[in-house]
């Protein structure tokens, strides 16, 4: 079943356009999940979580569905491809899904999310100030056939575990480089750590993060 994208905000006190991070949740979670991240984001960012459109039948919500299959991960493209759409389409009218108006943008995520943050980044970089990538991957579906516009200044920070049982680390390596055959490059950390947010992998989320504001002043 799939329902609207719902959000969590933390807004910033008094800011106009305030620089906005929309972060998306994984598999059989909901967007109260990376909120919780919110103490290692400066509070200059206004925070967005959003609640992926798809109920999982054992709890939560999902972009696309998974299949596990002998030689990995399955995801199914299609609905894929109708979450990319209903969040471009979201994105298109912020006023109006948000309430307010969002002033430089980046997107991220972990697991699926992340793979749905590459998934906009790559369609349209010049929208973004950065894209997030916690322990995702790439769908072949999202990968352009061409080099887009803007991809060459977007910062993309990749990190992912190195004993992750559930998307390998081969992957995230995989993710660094499709975004430099397309002509872009990223910031590319592994760390000793399973499918999930350590504390050292937040702190270095929360610091990338804190670079985007100096660089947005």
């Amino acid at each position: 079943m799939r329902t609207e994208l719902k959000t969590l905000k933390r807004l910033p006190d008094g800011a106009w356009k305030p620089p906005t991070l929309v972060l998306l949740h994984g598999l059989g979670s909901n967007e109260q999940d990376l909120m919780s991240f919110g103490h290692a984001i400066d509070a200059r960012w206004a925070l967005i979580t959003v609640r992926a459109p798809l109920q999982c039948e054992y709890g939560g919500f999902a972009w696309f569905d998974v299949a596990w299959e002998q030689s990995g991960l399955r995801a199914n493209q299609d609905q894929a491809l109708e979450s990319l759409a209903a969040l471009r389409s979201a994105l298109d009218d912020p006023v109006g899904w948000l309430g307010f108006e969002p002033g430089a943008m980046v997107v991220g995520g972990f697991s699926q999310g992340a793979m749905m943050s590459l998934g906009l980044a790559l369609i349209e970089p010049a929208r973004f100030s950065g894209c997030l990538l916690m322990s995702g991957r790439t769908l072949p579906a999202f990968i352009p056939t061409s080099a887009p516009p803007g991809i060459e200044v977007l910062p993309f920070f990749i990190q992912h575990g190195e004993l992750d049982p559930v998307i390998p680390v081969t992957e995230g390596r995989r993710t660094l480089e499709v975004i430099r055959s397309l002509g872009g490059d990223a910031e590319y950390i592994e760390y000793p750590m399973g499918h999930e947010v350590s504390m050292e992998s937040l702190a270095d989320a929360g610091a990338w993060l804190g670079a985007r504001l100096a660089n947005m002043a």
